[in-house]
């Protein structure tokens, strides 16, 4: 009996993962250009498509996420994470479904779209106090706050020109990441 449970929480475990990047890969997009600066949403004003309500709260820089004693990840050598907070509102007049919830990528100065780092976000998100749906509906009115880490070169990163693109079913909402 003990086996079977374990094998039914692998499964389980093997079909969220693999929902995860089908989705991930599905959203790929090659063709990307980036609004100029000053066409960004700013930081801390919130943007409207596909029903939602977005705004990001914050942009910080860290070389480690999650606690250190427990899921925390370091950045690998010559990267570091971007966490980027935001918080999503239904504003529509239908729950909005886990797969239609908008995702947030990082877009670099020359069109470069990064994914954000599922390990990272999970670990992130494991030593903070967000609300976000995960794997369920967002009902109209309520407000979830969540944050995604990308690891990207520290290199190449530059607060100043990248931007962050939060993906609707109805198009696209970008923003300054200052």
């Amino acid at each position: 009996m003990k086996n079977r449970e374990t094998m039914s929480k692998k499964w389980q475990a093997f079909a969220v993962i693999g929902t995860f990047m089908f989705f991930a890969i599905a959203s790929i997009d090659e063709d990307v250009s980036a609004p100029a600066s000053g066409d960004r949403i700013p930081l801390n004003t919130a943007g409207s498509a596909g029903g939602v309500e977005v705004k990001i709260s914050k942009v910080k820089t860290r070389q480690s996420v999650g606690d250190p004693n427990f899921l925390g990840v370091t950045a690998s050598e010559g990267g570091t994470y971007v966490v980027i907070h935001y918080s999503i509102k239904n504003v529509s007049k239908k729950p909005l479904g886990m797969f239609s919830q908008p995702s947030v990528e990082l877009v670099s100065n020359d069109n470069v779209v990064y994914e954000a780092d599922l390990d990272a976000s999970s670990s992130y998100a494991s030593s903070s106090n967000f609300d976000e749906k995960v794997v369920s509906d967002l009902n109209p009115g309520i407000t979830v706050d969540g944050a995604e880490v990308f690891e990207v070169s520290k290199e190449l990163f530059d607060v100043a020109t990248w931007s962050a693109r939060v993906v609707t079913d109805d198009g696209n909402l970008w923003f300054n990441l200052r």
